[in-house]
């Protein structure tokens, strides 16, 4: 969990523990809170992810130069590099905000309509928020000096969320999506699991994830079979990584479509809505980017197998 050269590496870790240990807990919530752990298993997942890539490096560093390569992984760097960020504040001024990101764009939170529904919602500049104004019935705010530019509003953000809440207390909240979604904002309901098995669209969009992820699998026990025969990987393997990488990033892009701003199961009470929103947004574009690099590879590997062109990658980098 912590590396072979570490002092703690006989020390036994689960993810939660490795959370705890590298100050993950500190990343939600609001100062008053105790601290909050994520009930997902991010480093359990996020390490197997960064495990792919080691091999895959180490893969094509052999079929290079027919070295080999020792490939270590570890929870902790996992850990740390979801806490980037927050490292560098601490090392440069000794700041521990317990905000994951500081805003960047407001109004982007989730709220509950008239109903008791929730719904999210961001609103990511200015011509859209100026859109936005004219849904909740403020049209003079864009040109008011405390909202006339995102950097105003964040600013103000307190005092711009605590108006928005009352006002979307006067319709349902799927009356709000359906407004926002005329005005092209992003909106949508926050969905518990039964809330979004009832969509149909979500529904028939895990329905071909799974039929194609079934495939997926069963093709790929028929070429490891097959490449037992023959010498390391071959072609087809590589292919089959390449579609295996896109399938991820669809699984990651559906699941935080289905779960919504609950995606990330944070624990305990009086955290912030926005970090949540803000994170989740994040963790999608670091899954896609590890999901993007693995694939990246492994198309260079299909052209220079398949097609035999030259190295994508070394091109790239003279």
């Amino acid at each position: 969990a912590y590396g072979s050269h570490s002092a703690y590496r006989l020390k036994p870790a689960v993810d939660s523990v490795v959370q705890g240990v590298a100050g993950g807990f500190y990343g939600a919530g609001e100062e008053q809170d105790p601290p909050i752990r994520n009930s997902l298993p991010i480093v359990d997942v996020a390490s197997g992810m960064c495990g792919v890539n080691g091999i895959l490096a180490a893969l094509m560093e052999r079929q290079k130069s027919g070295r080999g390569q020792a490939v270590e992984l570890t929870l902790m760097t996992t850990m740390l590099n979801f806490l980037g960020s927050k490292v560098a504040e601490a090392a440069i001024d000794g700041r521990c905000e317990r905000e994951i990101n500081p805003a960047i764009v407001a109004p982007s939170r989730h709220f509950q309509g008239s109903d008791g529904r929730w719904f999210a919602f961001t609103v990511i500049n200015d011509a859209a928020f100026a859109r936005f104004c004219q849904v909740v019935g403020h049209p003079e705010w864009p040109s008011e000096a405390r909202f006339g530019d995102n950097a105003a509003r964040v600013r103000h953000r307190p005092e711009l969320l605590a108006m928005l809440a009352g006002i979307f207390l006067n319709r349902s909240a799927q009356e709000w999506i359906d407004a926002l979604d005329r005005a092209d904002i992003p909106a949508g309901p926050v969905n518990t699991v039964p809330d979004m098995l009832a969509d149909p669209v979500l529904r028939d969009q895990i329905a071909q994830f799974k039929i194609d992820s079934d495939a997926f699998a069963y093709t790929s026990r028929r070429s490891i079979e097959e490449s037992k025969q023959g010498q390391g990987p071959n072609a087809t393997s590589s292919m089959l990584k390449n579609y295996g990488c896109e399938l991820n990033k669809r699984r990651y892009e559906l699941m935080l479509q289905a779960i919504g701003s609950q995606g990330l199961g944070w624990e305990g009470k009086g955290f912030n809505d926005e970090e949540l929103q803000l994170t989740r947004e994040w963790l999608r574009s670091k899954a896609n980017s590890i999901e993007g690099g693995t694939s990246e590879v492994q198309l260079n590997v299909i052209a220079k197998r398949v097609l035999g062109l030259p190295d994508i990658l070394s091109m790239a980098q003279k």
